[in-house]
């Protein structure tokens, strides 16, 4: 409870704060796109700078070039998202400029490959092909995208989930109450597809990862039970805490810890031999048919005010939607065993080519749901929804496997001394790899700060700049957590 006040004001301060959040519109897509392309653009930067310290003879075992390149990495990566989501600066004019200085960044940081390096390039030995998808899914290719592209999610999300309570935070951030897009809408939908994005490489990287080990993997069902557990334990926790709830996002008692834990428990019960894209199809039209009026009419129900005393009437919004998250689920799977086809064709010339056509059929599908079908709606996870969520994330994945891919071949990233057993990447930031092997305990750290900042300052009444240096504090806190831990 925040210091000094009665529980009279405590009440009106929880009630002001779920005000804030409610009955939001949204903002528009392209915004979106730009929101959500600017953390790549970042990562680039600060991996040219890492590559040009390289060259430069610099050791980056060195401590004293270790805690500068550490400083440089929080500078780059997390700062000018700072700025960008509390509205400092013109998102737009931010990634116009980013662009800019990692162009000249990367033109500064090109060389010529070592020998060493070049000979161990699979397409160089002539009629010795390599394994299906090998090229694809090795380091600094697809399966480093995939993990670039799941820890920026992650860091966004951490840093959303603090400043939506700021009025530094632009409400068109904040997510929907019945429909359009937002910023933090398109944070939830990316965090579902991140996880099958992982499962459909992993498929494709070895013939023996399949659905049944998962299954029969003690290490997922503690999962689902951490998950479940998380999900009972949090309402009794921001109870406590006098943290406020918006019941409109996915109930009275469910929360996104129990949507994941649903979903990951019909994932470990669905074998691998069964067609992702059929399953993820039927789902979503069994949903979306579910949620119209010529089907069971249950939008109307989950849209509406109105809540029962039942268990389901009282969490309408996180059960209705399970259907659309389990269908997004399979056909982010999908998506990412199409992803790792293209790229591992042998016309090389034409692969980005056919990626961006991929893209393209993605964001025309969306685009064709939300005019003909049923707008946008996070909170029923309709086709729409699910279809955006397909479109934006395939597109990061493919602006980061072709930067990726470029600065692997023209610089000296990739130089840095990674364990196997990490599971990092060398062609990855530091900050990266870390978020990436520990999510779970980062977005719990991320989620007790919160809820402790909120108990102690008046956020809706903190000035934009004092707003801006909290965020700042908080995010370096998260940052020296994940270097230190993972």
């Amino acid at each position: 409870m925040w210091m000094g006040q009665n529980q009279e004001e405590q009440r009106a301060r929880v009630a002001a704060k779920e005000a804030f959040v409610q009955g939001l519109t949204g903002s528009g897509v392209t915004e979106i796109v730009v929101m959500t392309t600017l953390p790549t653009v970042l990562s680039i930067i600060y991996m040219a700078i890492e590559s040009i310290v390289v060259r430069c003879g610099c050791s980056i075992r060195d401590w004293r070039v270790a805690i500068v390149l550490g400083v440089m990495e929080y500078g780059v990566m997390i700062v000018p998202q700072i700025m960008g989501m509390t509205e400092a600066y013109d998102a737009y004019a931010m990634l116009v400029v980013a662009s800019v200085v990692a162009f000249v960044l990367i033109g500064l940081g090109v060389g010529k490959k070592r020998d060493a390096e070049q000979s161990q390039e699979p397409h160089q030995h002539g009629d010795m092909r390599p394994p299906p998808y090998t090229v694809a899914l090795e380091e600094g290719g697809i399966k480093d995208a995939v993990s670039m592209h799941r820890a920026q999610v992650m860091l966004m999300t951490c840093l959303a989930i603090l400043g939506v309570d700021f009025r530094a935070f632009p409400r068109r951030f904040a997510k929907t109450e019945t429909y359009g897009t937002s910023l933090m809408d398109a944070g939830v939908g990316s965090i579902v597809l991140c996880s099958s994005f992982v499962q459909g490489v992993n498929q494709m990287k070895s013939p023996r990862y399949t659905a049944k080990r998962l299954k029969d993997s003690w290490s997922s069902l503690l999962r689902v039970v951490v998950l479940v557990l998380l999900g009972i334990g949090k309402p009794v926790v921001t109870s406590l805490m006098g943290y406020q709830v918006h019941v409109g996002e996915y109930g009275r008692h469910w929360n996104f810890f129990l949507t994941l834990a649903v979903l990951r428990a019909v994932i470990m019960n669905v074998p691998r031999s069964t067609s992702p894209l059929a399953l993820g199809v039927t789902v979503a039209g069994a949903h979306q048919y579910g949620l119209s009026r010529f089907g069971f009419g249950l939008g109307e129900l989950v849209n509406s005010d109105a809540r029962g005393i039942s268990l389901l009437q009282q969490n309408k919004e996180g059960i209705i939607s399970l259907p659309g998250y389990i269908a997004l689920h399979f056909l982010g799977l999908w998506c990412a065993k199409v992803f790792v086809w293209m790229a591992s064709l042998r016309v090389r010339r034409h692969i980005n080519a056919l990626l961006l056509l991929f893209v393209g059929f993605l964001w025309t599908t969306y685009w064709a749901l939300a005019m003909y079908v049923e707008p946008v709606s996070r909170r029923s996870c309709n086709a729409s929804f699910i279809a955006w969520m397909l479109a934006i994330n395939v597109q990061a994945m493919l602006l980061n496997s072709v930067c990726l891919r470029y600065m692997r071949s023209h610089t000296d990233m990739g130089s840095r001394t990674v364990s196997k057993r990490s599971n990092a990447s060398p062609y990855l930031p530091p900050l990266l790899n870390a978020v990436n092997r520990g999510m779970l305990y980062i977005f719990l750290a991320a989620n007790v700060m919160t809820g402790g900042i909120n108990s102690f300052v008046d956020t809706l009444s903190t000035g934009d700049i004092q707003a801006r240096r909290i965020l700042a504090i908080y995010m370096a806190v998260m940052y020296v957590f994940s270097r230190t831990l993972f």
